[in-house]
């Protein structure tokens, strides 16, 4: 066991044999039923009264995997055990004792498909692999505003490509800001999931208006 900060992770391993009949979903609730139980005699060495809840709190009686009692307070834990989608909390807590995490709003929520919208600002701004287009865009119906990372080159078929004929730009080579900004299009957008299971709107297409 290694503490980083006040996170405490544990080297899980799961041994099949050769040959093992058992499928996916055998090999996933063991796995959970292990990870459990470790927590619980890591618990009870820390003298923290601990005990696993029945079925992993996959029944209506009580949710949660272990029911544990700290100072009086009884208190219902999730326990997760996961290869590397923890690595960025790892990461923010190195030379750190404490993380304090707060979620910001959401996206403001709007029906996906094709929406009127303004051009409100344009950035060139550098990532990890070249410069990229950083575009704000405003919906003509609601307001609500919604992002577009575009790449700074247009090709035969990129969304770049899609922006500059939406907006009937004739030399993008030369466009500047005021060339861009206040400009209309037709914008479509998708709700996606994101790697870590959220989902956003993103602008999928641009369309002229006629």
């Amino acid at each position: 066991m290694t503490n980083t900060g006040r996170v405490f992770t544990l080297s899980l391993y799961i041994f099949l044999r050769k040959g093992d009949k058992r499928n996916m979903a055998s090999k996933w609730a063991s796995k959970g039923k292990r990870g459990e139980r470790e927590i619980v005699r890591i618990l009870r060495e820390w003298g923290i009264s601990a005990k696993r809840v029945p079925l992993s709190g996959s029944t209506d009686f009580q949710k949660g995997d272990v029911v544990m009692n700290v100072e009086g307070f009884s208190m219902l834990a999730e326990v997760k055990f996961w290869a590397t989608r923890f690595n960025w909390l790892y990461k923010m807590l190195e030379g750190r004792d404490i993380l304090f995490c707060r979620g910001v709003s959401e996206q403001k929520k709007v029906n996906d498909g094709p929406y009127v919208a303004v051009v409100k600002s344009v950035t060139v701004k550098q990532g990890k692999y070249g410069e990229y287009l950083d575009i704000t865009l405003k919906l003509s119906q609601n307001g609500v505003e919604r992002r577009a990372i575009l790449d700074t080159w247009v090709g035969e078929r990129n969304l770049t490509r899609k922006f500059v004929d939406a907006l009937g730009i004739e030399d993008w080579e030369h466009a500047t800001e005021k060339d861009i900004v206040g400009k209309a299009c037709i914008v479509v957008l998708k709700t996606v999931k994101t790697k870590d299971d959220r989902e956003i709107q993103k602008v999928v297409d641009f369309l002229p208006i006629d």
